[in-house]
């Protein structure tokens, strides 16, 4: 099967719902090289909210995208026909509900804000992660269930996580001195994601959802970051800090210009199908501007968003990120390589 390496952090299934015209949405980026950028672009759904190689891993000698491919057959297929039915104003059962938290999970774990923010938490909880590795390592060495020679590993703990562990027999054979080693990147990303959809993500379905509308003659926008996890206090305090099960804690999630999935994690919703009050939903878009990474998406131009989140001119930090994406990819199969024991240049 051919490698999909054009990886998709918002699916195409899911924009398609912001359609300005075929196959095209309307494109505002936060971020541009220099003023002469137009705000507004009508472009390709296939051609933007991607990244090459975002989620490829290098794995027994080749290159695996096995995530990519588990997105589309566990989480954005399934939920295909309930979020027609949601945007349609169809009658949703639990089934359609689960599918749709479903789909809204994977939507939140796999941008590329999610993997700075992982690779900023995984530098104070990496030290963490390896204190419990050597205390299981502790365990089977005492079973003798690891060979004791230099740089053999586990295999089952390589398999999933890129991590060496190399043990030196001591001259007492009572004790040795075992090294673990990793490093953050996509490999640990990758990791943490199907960790979060396959175990913490079921939180999400203790939840009490409803489908909010915006006022009439309003829409909402989404972004390369969809999912709001937002802590209010008032309309200019609040913050994109909450959690999925967070007392208190607002999730938004838009399903379409006129459809939001939302929850207030420990209350009752309102009934599906309120509308926020015009006031309310100029504030909801602001929120779901500011949310954004890179890119706001929307089936109009919308001249309002350009306050909402003024775009950052400059082309030193425009190039810059640009080139660290082209490296990305180099960069992340050479890491695997010393840790799955296989290395490619290409």
């Amino acid at each position: 099967m051919k490698l999909r390496s054009d990886n998709h952090y918002v699916s195409q299934g899911y924009l398609k719902r912001w359609e300005s015209s075929h196959k095209k949405v309307f494109v505002y980026r936060t971020s541009v090289a220099h003023e002469n950028v137009a705000k507004w672009k009508e472009q390709s759904i296939k051609g933007i909210g991607y990244q090459k190689h975002l989620y490829t891993q290098l794995l027994s000698g080749g290159y695996s995208d096995e995530i990519e491919r588990w997105f589309s057959e566990k989480y954005e297929n399934p939920a295909e026909i309930s979020i027609a039915k949601a945007v349609s104003d169809s009658r949703l059962d639990s089934e359609d509900w689960g599918l749709l938290v479903n789909f809204m999970a994977a939507h939140d774990v796999r941008t590329p804000l999610r993997l700075i923010e992982h690779l900023r938490r995984a530098e104070r909880q990496l030290p963490e992660i390896m204190a419990e590795v050597l205390g299981s390592l502790e365990e089977k060495l005492k079973c003798k269930q690891i060979s004791s020679s230099s740089g053999s590993g586990d295999s089952q703990i390589r398999g999933i996580f890129p991590i060496a562990v190399s043990i030196d027999e001591n001259s007492n054979e009572e004790y040795a001195t075992v090294k673990v080693e990793t490093t953050p990147g996509r490999s640990t990303w990758v990791y943490n994601i199907k960790h979060l959809l396959s175990n913490t993500s079921s939180i999400l379905h203790k939840n009490r959802w409803t489908i909010m509308r915006p006022a009439r003659g309003l829409y909402w926008p989404t972004s390369d970051n969809p999912v709001i996890k937002l802590n209010y206090y008032s309309h200019d305090s609040y913050d994109f800090k909450g959690g999925w099960y967070n007392p208190g804690t607002e999730l938004l999630f838009p399903l379409g210009p006129e459809h939001l999935m939302y929850s207030q994690v420990g209350k009752r919703p309102p009934m599906r199908g309120t509308r926020f009050s015009h006031s309310d939903t100029q504030l909801i878009q602001k929120i779901i501007s500011e949310n954004a990474h890179r890119y706001i998406f929307c089936n109009q131009i919308n001249e309002e968003i350009e306050e909402f989140r003024p775009r950052v001119v400059s082309r030193e930090q425009f190039l810059a990120e640009s080139d660290q994406w082209k490296q990305w990819h180099k960069m992340q199969t050479q890491i695997e390589g010393q840790y799955f024991g296989v290395r490619r240049s290409d």
